[in-house]
């Protein structure tokens, strides 16, 4: 037995118990309805005053011969009888129709085999029904496909296109800002940030579950808006370069090691 057989055994250990236990009951349903004995049929009394008797022998000289060869007691004189062996009795099913009966069993021989068809597919595939996890994450992914951002001021629709637009044209603060808006929603949608209408920047920082590089990068991105938005800084070429790393960095990072 290779690994992959092993594991769809451990995997539907259960599902496949059932179906073996349904098959046995299938089979020994359908054997007992071909081997039920019929019920025993009661053969009529025989008169014994119309059992059939020896003929005489005719009054011949051929009879004569027979019946004085008859009178000595050394020949036999009757014939041996034998049993007849009983007669194999019809199955029957009760009191149904033998039509019914037989219908009954073939119904059952064939539940019997469709049982052993999906087990062994079962062992052969590893089908299993999907676990509650996989469904949540099926419908948590076709919600995905609508994009939806979290309602925040730091968070609007934007790309990495509309903010390379926007430094282009030498507006580094609006680009850093779509920056932020990118990163965001992408952390967001991957539950490493937690992102609520009333927090601060700095809080989102703190609730981010992120690497030190990566939580430095964000805290960057979020110091960078801040001072552009709030405090009316400039923002510089080189200062939207580091925020576009930090953008890159935060786009592929992963969960922080508990």
């Amino acid at each position: 037995m290779n690994g992959g057989f092993r594991k769809n055994i451990v995997e539907n250990k259960r599902r496949l118990a059932v179906l073996a236990v349904v098959a046995a009951l299938m089979f020994g349903v359908a054997y007992w309805l071909a081997t039920k004995p019929a019920e025993p049929v009661e053969a009529p009394e025989k008169d014994p005053a119309t059992e059939d008797a020896p003929a005489p022998l005719a009054d011949t000289p051929v009879g004569d011969e027979v019946r004085l060869i008859l009178k000595d007691e050394s020949y036999q004189s009757e014939l041996p009888t034998r049993p007849k062996p009983p007669e194999k009795p019809a199955r029957r099913n009760g009191s149904m129709p033998k039509w019914l009966g037989d219908l009954i069993f073939y119904l059952f021989v064939g539940l019997g085999i469709f049982t052993v068809a999906v087990f062994v597919w079962i062992l052969v595939t590893g089908a299993r029904r999907p676990s509650h996890q996989a469904k949540v994450l099926s419908r948590a992914d076709k919600k995905m496909v609508v994009p939806i951002l979290p309602q925040h001021d730091l968070i609007q629709p934007a790309t990495l296109a509309d903010a390379e637009a926007l430094a282009a044209a030498g507006q580094f603060g609006d680009a850093v800002r779509k920056l932020l808006s990118v990163a965001l929603v992408s952390l967001a949608r991957r539950e490493l940030v937690r992102i609520r209408p009333s927090m601060t920047g700095r809080e989102i920082v703190r609730s981010a579950r992120l690497a030190p590089d990566a939580t430095d990068a964000l805290s960057l991105l979020v110091a960078t808006v801040e001072a552009y938005a709030f405090a009316g800084l400039s923002v510089s070429a080189d200062d939207y370069a580091n925020c576009l790393q930090g953008c890159h960095l935060l786009a592929k990072t992963e969960r922080r090691a508990a």
